[in-house]
């Protein structure tokens, strides 16, 4: 057998452990790094925040950086301390702000004078139900008797009695103002229960009767209460004890089930806050030092081209800058309208309300109205001013919140070249698939993508050439 021939099952066979060296090293790599992200996972945030204010305060620390002679730990550390100052102390001053003059608000709260302003909020709407007890009180004696019926018993017999002396006591109150057809149902509703009455002894016709009286009734009390949208509103607002009971008892379960536990979790919440800082000034203060040497061997690891690599690179750079511009610029251009809005309706607190208006602005879903909103409501529960409350509502809502929607996908058209649609979408789809930090990963993750879809058009246009 020639040379030839004898090396030719060598070579193959030295393909075949090749091939199953090559798999196996790639399950490795997946299997391995699979495992690396579940470790990794949980600090996402914080490393993504670090790696942001890299990016957004790099000016500063290369500043730092000259004035401390190139040294790089040194500069590292007071970059770190001074981030962390300009970040978390006007933050902390807010919120400790905040939270004193709203325990000076909660401890001016007249909590017995609830009962009289809802009576008054209602008649200043026109919601004032009329003979609202008597109403009620029918309500529930027919419903009890039609729910019976329905059951396949009988009523009870002396319902009607009861019914017939309710009706007549809401025909004595009647005014002016009750319409004709609201008058004859009502003295069908009473015929009815007579004819009931009449029938006890006989089941089935008493039974007829009673659902007779039952369904003139609610044509009664449709019409007296001005038609079933306006029914609606005044049921709305003059709820049955049963239905305030009920209220109290939904409240009570809701913050029983989503605000203890909070209060409960307050250690574990505030245990994780503190280590997501620390994660976030360590991970930062590294990035500083070895920035760029961490870079250099992510590329030298990446199979991507260096030419690739630093096209997204300096996308992500663009991009972080461009969000943390919107945000803030829009932040500052609702807090700047709500201001004005405060001082117009007369506000106390301007500067407060102003600068924790600025706050929730860059929280997603939450925004300016958690500030304008429950500011027109004490305009109109409390300082009874119900005009100026509903202007500043109104310009809280056409005006405050709007601004949001325009500077946002302005400035990150103008800065990173993303559609203003797509910027808008890419926000709103981030924060909802992400939570908040979506608001910055989102359009991230679409100029990546563009990226990607421009460097694979070269790539296919030089392979084609």
């Amino acid at each position: 057998m020639s040379d030839t021939e004898s090396s030719g099952p060598a070579i193959a066979g030295r393909t075949m452990a090749s091939w199953a060296s090559f798999i196996v090293l790639i399950g490795s790599i997946l299997v391995i790094g699979l495992l690396f992200f579940r470790i990794i996972s949980a600090f996402f945030v914080p490393l993504f925040l670090a790696a942001l204010l890299v990016v957004i305060f790099r000016p500063v620390h290369r500043w730092v950086l000259g004035r401390c002679k190139q040294r790089a730990r040194l500069a590292a550390g007071i970059s770190t301390a001074a981030i962390f100052l300009i970040v978390l102390l006007p933050t902390g001053l807010i919120f400790t702000y905040g939270i004193l003059q709203g325990i000076e608000l909660l401890s001016s709260l007249h909590v017995d004078d609830l009962p009289d302003r809802v009576v008054k909020t209602r008649r200043i709407l026109g919601l004032e139900m009329p003979q609202p007890e008597a109403i009620h009180r029918t309500d529930g004696l027919f419903q009890e008797a039609i729910d019976t019926i329905k059951d396949g018993r009988s009523a009870d017999p002396t319902a009607a009695d009861d019914l017939i002396w309710m009706v007549d006591g809401i025909t004595t109150g009647l005014d002016e103002k009750t319409t004709r057809h609201a008058h004859n149902k009502l003295i069908d509703t009473k015929t009815a229960l007579e004819a009931a009455i009449s029938h006890r002894a006989e089941r089935f016709e008493f039974d007829k009767q009673m659902q007779s009286a039952f369904n003139h009734y609610q044509e009664f009390r449709s019409e007296y209460l001005g038609g079933p949208l306006n029914r609606l509103f005044l049921e709305m607002a003059n709820p049955t004890k049963a239905k305030r009971r009920e209220l109290q008892e939904a409240g009570v379960t809701w913050v029983r089930n989503h605000v203890l536990p909070i209060g409960g979790a307050t250690a574990s919440l505030l245990a994780r806050l503190v280590i997501g800082i620390c994660i976030t000034a360590i991970s930062l203060y590294f990035f500083l030092v070895d920035g760029p040497a961490m870079i250099a061997t992510a590329m030298r690891l990446s199979p991507l081209e260096d030419t690739h690599e630093k096209e997204l690179l300096s996308e992500f750079e663009s991009v972080s800058r461009a969000v943390v511009v919107a945000t803030l610029a829009s932040a500052v251009a609702q807090a700047v309208c709500a201001g004005v809005g405060f001082a117009i309706v007369g506000l106390d607190h301007i500067l407060l309300l102003t600068m924790l208006t600025a706050v929730f602005a860059m929280i997603p879903f939450v925004g300016a109205a958690a500030i304008w909103l429950p500011s027109s409501l004490w305009l109109f529960f409390y300082a009874d001013r119900p005009v100026a409350a509903i202007l500043l509502a109104c310009y809280g809502a056409l005006i405050v919140s709007i601004i949001d929607n325009l500077i946002k996908p302005l400035v990150l058209h103008g800065q990173s070249r993303l559609h203003p649609l797509l910027a808008l979408l890419s926000v709103l789809g981030g924060v909802q698939a992400l939570g908040p930090i979506g608001i910055l990963v989102g359009p991230m993750i679409v100029v990546f993508l563009q990226t990607l879809l421009k460097i694979l058009r070269r790539e296919l246009r030089s392979t084609t050439t």
